[in-house]
């Protein structure tokens, strides 16, 4: 209980710490699980057996560690929402050509945007107006070779 009494958010961060190590390689239901056996471990490695009502603290505590995972994981699973329909002025970051149109990049107050145009000939810090739909940037599939390019530009941009 020493751990507890010390310093008893460190069982918390122990538990918060493995579910971000082990976030991306294990299924997302087992990593709520796994942070409240980190932080047990991290309890019953400093229980004394002489000490009353410890178990009702350390049972709070795991709680908190349960509930601290699902939020980290509600937030690291969630994606940002774009809005129905942008229309505002931005700043090419970058412009590349890309097959038979141009991939540009635009930093706008709403966020940043990748486009896709069949004719402009912009050049990097031209001011332009963008207005359209935006769609998540996972659902527009890139031509083989391309991802590595699109990866740096596109990183920050929400929405396509």
């Amino acid at each position: 209980m020493i751990v507890l009494a010390r310093a008893p958010f460190l069982v918390v961060l122990s538990g918060l710490v493995t579910t971000l190590a082990l976030y991306g390689r294990v299924a997302l239901w087992v990593l709520p699980p796994v942070a409240v056996l980190a932080a047990f471990g991290a309890i019953a490695s400093s229980f004394c057996l002489d000490l009353k009502g410890q178990w009702r603290v350390a049972g709070c505590v795991l709680v908190l560690v349960f509930l601290c995972s699902l939020w980290v994981l509600f937030f690291l699973n969630r994606r940002p929402l774009l809005a129905p329909s942008v229309a505002t002025t931005g700043v090419v970051v970058e412009s590349r050509p890309w097959g038979r149109f141009t991939a540009v990049a635009v930093k706008t107050p709403q966020g940043g945007f990748v486009l896709s145009l069949p004719f402009a000939t912009l050049t990097d810090g031209q001011r332009i107006r963008v207005k359209g739909v935006p769609s998540p940037s996972e659902a527009a599939p890139l031509p083989p070779g391309e991802e590595a390019i699109f990866e740096r530009t596109a990183s920050g941009t929400p929405g396509e």
